[in-house]
């Protein structure tokens, strides 16, 4: 999954199996981790790959400030 969001190139003949891990990755957190359900990070990983499709690669992308600290 983070291969996907984190790539340099994206292949737009691949877009059904990109939906599909996108997909698959979010029916696991709703399965092992109900309590994130509802956050709206999770839901937008559903339009990931579309995204993707019309606006290109997220590496170009800095959705997060980076301060220096790295939460595990």
């Amino acid at each position: 999954m983070f291969k996907i969001a984190y790539c340099d190139l994206f292949d737009p003949e691949k877009m059904e199996y990109y939906k599909m891990v996108c997909r698959n990755f979010v029916t696991a957190i709703e399965t092992h981790l109900p309590e994130w359900k509802t956050k709206l990070k999770v839901h937008l990983v559903l339009h990931l790959p579309d995204d993707m499709l019309m606006y290109g690669p997220t590496a170009a992308f800095n959705t997060e400030r980076y301060n220096g600290h790295i939460f595990l």
